[in-house]
């Protein structure tokens, strides 16, 4: 169960920087790269309909407000970490966000999904730890169903349309970790128990959101779903170890960067939410 606000000893709605903000978008994406500003720089050059209106930077808080379709979004960067992705899934849900997406990479553990292809995030295997701040132990950490379908639509079309020869997406399961380093037999029995990729955000994600649509939003509910493209291969069989980022080509891991912001794209832009 999710626990109670009134266990708290400061409530989160009584914060002056989390209120309402008038004409706060809706749609917030959550990123963990200082790619990101010129990744949206370069898909609304390309499309007239992508419309950069402001790039803030201050000190580490960087944010990216542009529209899309005559969609009002926000890209915020970041910092890797549980904490930090609380923070602004909070902070995003009181000032107004109803529709949170956070992308990034994960470690693949299902053999049929290969580097590039797009898991969108169903459950969790809770091994992270953070939600247990906010929720027992016994709490599904669930992304929306709602959010997720028309995600996958959104990348089925995309992939039927041969856009960019646009990569294969499913949704799928987590095992969710709170380090980068973990035995091969924890790997497996994630495996055995259905999880498609490894990353340490998702937990937090579920956990955070449903949690405060318990107790502060359950009127109006946050829809939260996360987006993660493979960056690496775990040698959990006979196959080596393949990862991306260790062979120095993270470049070419913007490309799961822009198929992902794709499918956010589409799915708004394609739907009447």
């Amino acid at each position: 169960m999710f626990y109670s606000k009134d266990t708290l000893l400061i409530s989160p709605d009584k914060r002056p920087d989390y209120q309402k903000i008038e004409d706060y978008p809706e749609v917030v994406i959550l990123g963990h790269s200082n790619k990101w500003p010129d990744i949206l720089t370069s898909v609304s050059n390309k499309d007239p309909n992508i419309v950069v209106l402001n790039h803030t930077q201050i000190k580490k808080k960087e944010s990216v407000y542009f529209q899309s379709y005559g969609r009002s979004m926000l890209y915020i960067y970041t910092s890797e970490g549980s904490l930090s992705l609380h923070t602004e899934i909070v902070k995003a849900a009181f000032n107004g966000a109803k529709y949170i997406i956070n992308i990034g990479c994960s470690g693949g553990l299902n053999d049929e999904l290969n580097i590039g292809d797009i898991v969108i995030c169903n459950n969790a295997i809770r091994d992270s730890g953070f939600g247990n701040l906010l929720a027992s132990p016994d709490q599904t950490a669930e992304c929306s169903s709602f959010l997720n379908t028309l995600l996958l639509n959104s990348a089925i079309r995309l992939r039927n349309n041969n856009i960019q020869n646009f990569p294969k997406s499913k949704i799928g399961n987590v095992w969710c970790v709170n380090t980068l380093y973990y035995r091969k037999e924890d790997a497996l029995r994630a495996k055995e128990k259905g999880c498609d990729i490894v990353e340490m955000e998702a937990e937090t994600g579920a956990i955070t959101t449903g949690w405060l649509n318990y107790n502060f939003f359950n009127d109006r509910p946050i829809q939260y779903s996360q987006i993660s493209y493979i960056s690496d291969k775990l040698p959990i069989n006979t196959q080596e170890w393949t990862d991306i980022f260790a062979n120095g080509n993270s470049y070419s891991m913007i490309k799961g960067k822009i198929d992902s912001l794709f499918v956010v794209l589409d799915t708004f832009k394609n739907s009447n939410i």
